[in-house]
């Protein structure tokens, strides 16, 4: 395993977020289209270091290192109900 080094100067450190957002989904097996219509959509909870965004998308790290970052997520904003800041 490769070991990060301190970092030398303080990093711009992004901002710390709590995001809920529609996730889509998918179904298999034989269904009525009653059954699947009656579906609601999944409300999934993220919570990370926002990275960034586009015109369409935002991108959440769960971890952070100076310019590197890990397990990050693309969330459509047009899947998301909320996103608010975590002060800390």
């Amino acid at each position: 395993m490769k070991k990060l080094n301190k970092p030398t100067t303080e990093p711009k450190t992004p901002k710390l977020v709590f995001i809920r957002w529609n996730d889509a989904q998918a179904f298999s097996g034989w269904r009525t289209i009653d059954e699947t219509l009656a579906e609601e959509a999944c409300e999934v909870w993220t919570a990370g270091w926002l990275l960034g965004e586009s015109e369409f998308d935002y991108f959440v790290s769960t971890s952070i290192h100076e310019a590197q970052h890990n397990a990050t997520m693309q969330v459509p904003k047009g899947c998301v109900i909320s996103i608010k800041e975590i002060k800390y």
